[in-house]
């Protein structure tokens, strides 16, 4: 057994917690204790417990109290060498859900690094892809020495620049689309949310300028994404061919919290491994657990608790837009509408297909949605649906037509129909059924109005879509084509974490009538109270 009191108590601490299980922990983190502990009781290795103590306390003075974990990780920072001075681990991974706090404990270290190392222009360059991301840490160190008079004996800070007077260290933040990177000279580079980062360039472009400082250092900060095969999958790849044995001399400290298993997240004790400040946060449980009940009745809120939180990406993500008995609970009954204000909608992928009409209607959170198809003959004969479209006919929810297209006409004279019994306000078509229906519809004067289909729009909706169906809000009545129409959605989420909603099979499943509601969610206004309808005068009462 090696002699553990050479080894600083603010390492050995987070070290036993771990080991012994008292502190719930993943694979990851248990592979980075026996994957340090082989090289901190080596002979070669000095610990500096002055500057790690120091920055500790400088930490706790001017930001907050650090916790095990933040200690462990601090001192790795600043106080851990080789028998040749130079650092034992030179680049830090921090990888942790949303909440941990990394980058509270960045702006620590943008404070504490000139000090300690006391190398006159040791720069740090904060690197993320926007500036709003870029400037977090910036911000925070900012408004400590601002709100310090004794601090601004050693800082000048301005908005773009913070600088130790004394040493000369800058602090810059910079993005992805700066014009250039000429003339850098960092001490440390730390690249905040890498998990946006497609590849390396950006990378390079900063690392690049190390090696004019001594005592350099990267650190990469982030939790998980939606981008894979981007540079986090390639460092998640080297870190677990580290631990393996597979990769020697790369001075890496891999800090990952993560769940170990999908399956965990249904156990609240596990949460620790992937947001360790749980533990000692009461307000962040109560939050994170409100997040957690929510997304069990949304599949594409439980992908974003998972991947941001939990740090459990799901490749190619996408999800079934609803639970099935939430699309059950659609089928509630319709009070009568007559008189009522609505927005009307229409979708299609092809006139010589399916084309779908519909009303909605909002009373409070409730809204009750009217929908009707015209389905081409000519598509019934090339493709058998998976779908009773007789029954649907009987019922009323569609009907044939014997044209060898569903003309603009009949689209068009469905809603003058329907206009006679109800007060439609608009109807939404995207831009290239809009082209095709709205002469026929400026002739018969109904109002179109033109809708964006794609990321943008989904993504703007899609709470309110996730909310309709866990809530129970949004009514079809008996109408069961409109349940199978969004069975057959899925939410897709791109590289860039945006959601659209698609057809899970393109053939045999039909979606037009969910996407003429999310046309029509797209331009519903605040309704005015239903008119009041007197059957016996036949007159309508705003």
């Amino acid at each position: 057994m090696k002699n553990i009191k050479k080894i600083t108590p603010h390492i050995t601490e987070w070290l036993e917690l771990v080991k012994t299980g008292k502190f719930v922990a993943c694979k990851e983190q248990l592979e980075l204790m026996e994957f340090v502990e082989k090289r901190i009781y080596d002979d070669d290795i000095v610990i500096r417990e002055d500057l790690i103590d120091k920055a500790i306390e400088r930490s706790e003075t001017y930001f907050f109290k650090l916790y095990p974990f933040q200690r462990f990780f601090t001192s790795f920072v600043y106080g851990v060498y080789k028998a040749d001075g130079s650092l034992l681990y030179d680049e830090y991974l921090f990888l942790a859900g949303r909440g941990t706090g990394k980058n509270g404990l960045l702006s620590t270290i943008i404070f504490n690094l000139p000090d300690i190392n006391n190398i006159p222009k040791y720069n740090i360059d904060i690197v993320a892809t926007s500036e709003q991301q870029a400037m977090t840490s910036f911000d925070e160190v900012y408004d400590v020495i601002d709100m310090k008079e004794k601090l601004k004996k050693f800082w000048r800070h301005t908005k773009k620049v913070i600088q130790h007077k004394k040493l000369r260290a800058k602090i810059k933040y910079h993005t992805s689309n700066a014009r250039t990177k000429d003339g850098l000279r960092p001490g440390a580079v730390i690249f905040d949310e890498i998990h946006e980062f497609e590849n390396d360039e950006l990378i390079n472009v900063f690392t690049s300028a190390l090696g004019k400082v001594d005592f350099a250092r990267i650190f990469y900060l982030t939790t998980d994404g939606y981008i894979r095969g981007g540079f986090l999958d390639e460092l998640k790849k080297l870190v677990k061919e580290i631990f393996a044995g597979e990769v020697e001399g790369l001075n890496i400290l891999p800090f990952i919290f993560k769940l170990d298993d999908p399956e965990e997240v249904h156990n609240p004790l596990m949460w620790l491994k992937a947001i360790p400040m749980l533990e000692y946060d009461p307000v962040l449980l109560r939050q994170v657990t409100k997040e957690y009940k929510k997304a069990l009745n949304s599949p594409s809120k439980m992908i974003e608790f998972l991947t941001k939180r939990m740090n459990i990406p799901t490749q190619d993500a996408f999800a079934a837009v609803a639970e099935w008995d939430d699309i059950l609970a659609t089928d509630q009954e319709i009070p009568d509408l007559t008189g009522w204000q609505c927005v009307g909608a229409v979708d299609y992928a092809d006139v010589r297909d399916f084309v779908a009409v519909g009303l909605l209607f909002r009373k409070g959170d409730k809204r009750y949605w009217l929908h009707h198809s015209f389905i081409c003959h000519r598509s019934l004969k090339l493709t058998k649906f998976k779908f009773d479209i007789d029954r649907a006919v009987k019922e009323g929810y569609c009907e044939i037509v014997q044209d060898d297209m569903v003309l603009p006409e009949t689209v068009a004279n469905w809603f003058v129909e329907k206009n006679k019994t109800y007060r439609i306000l608009k109807v939404a078509a995207d831009d290239w059924r809009l082209s095709v229906l709205k002469d026929k519809f400026i002739e018969k004067g109904i109002p179109l109005e033109k809708v964006r289909s794609g990321p943008l729009s989904h993504g703007k909706l899609a709470p309110l879509v996730d909310s309709l169906f866990a809530m129970h809000n949004i009514v079809f009545g008996k109408d069961f084509m409109m349940r199978w129409y969004t069975n057959n959605v899925f939410v897709k989420f791109d590289s860039k974490g945006n959601k659209t909603y698609e057809k899970i099979e393109p053939k045999t499943r039909k979606t037009d009538g969910f996407m003429a509601l999310v046309h029509a969610l797209l331009i519903e206004p605040e309704y005015k109270a239903p008119a009041k309808f007197n059957r016996k005068l036949k007159t309508r009462t705003y």
